[in-house]
């Protein structure tokens, strides 16, 4: 199967939440862009590490910070960070924040997600190429508005995106 299928397989399955692109995309996309804050993600101490340090700087910043939506956010995040810990030998998280809410860049520095097994990996609750539980981008899609997966040989890039918006018009 070539790119552009899996493409549209995978924006087909998760009902338009879940993009794949490619690096040069990516690039186009971000490169301009300069993070609020970064994050390195060396070791297990950083994962609740970044979810107490990123709580606080939105706490500061966002003033619906403190909605239904704050735990869902930080646990996809949570999960995030624990995939780059347990599958790559380090990252960064890069934090934004747009008009509807923050939004995170996880990017780690691993061989990248295997395309044959790119459905069960990002779909298939359970599924795990570590002995995981394998709830970790199934929770991610479930959490998150928008996921952008870039992934090579060079490591993979996550886009995660929120919406704190449709949480206002209650």
């Amino acid at each position: 199967m070539d790119f552009q299928a899996y493409q549209q397989v995978i924006h087909v399955n998760s009902k338009g939440n879940l993009f794949l692109i490619g690096e040069a995309e990516y690039q186009a996309r971000y490169d301009d862009e300069e993070p609020l804050m970064i994050l390195p993600i060396q070791g297990k101490k950083d994962v609740a590490q970044i979810r107490h340090v990123v709580d606080d700087f939105l706490l500061e910043r966002i003033p619906n910070w403190k909605n239904p939506a704050r735990n869902r956010i930080l646990l996809g995040l949570t999960e995030a960070v624990t995939n780059v810990v347990k599958h790559t030998p380090g990252g960064q998280v890069l934090l934004y924040i747009d008009k509807i809410g923050p939004r995170f860049h996880v990017i780690d520095e691993g061989t990248g997600l295997e395309f044959n097994r790119l459905s069960c990996l990002l779909f298939a609750k359970g599924f795990s190429t570590s002995g995981s539980l394998g709830a970790g981008f199934p929770l991610m899609i479930r959490f998150f508005k928008q996921i952008l997966v870039c992934s090579s040989t060079m490591g993979t890039k996550l886009v995660l995106r929120s919406d704190l918006t449709q949480f206002l018009r209650s």
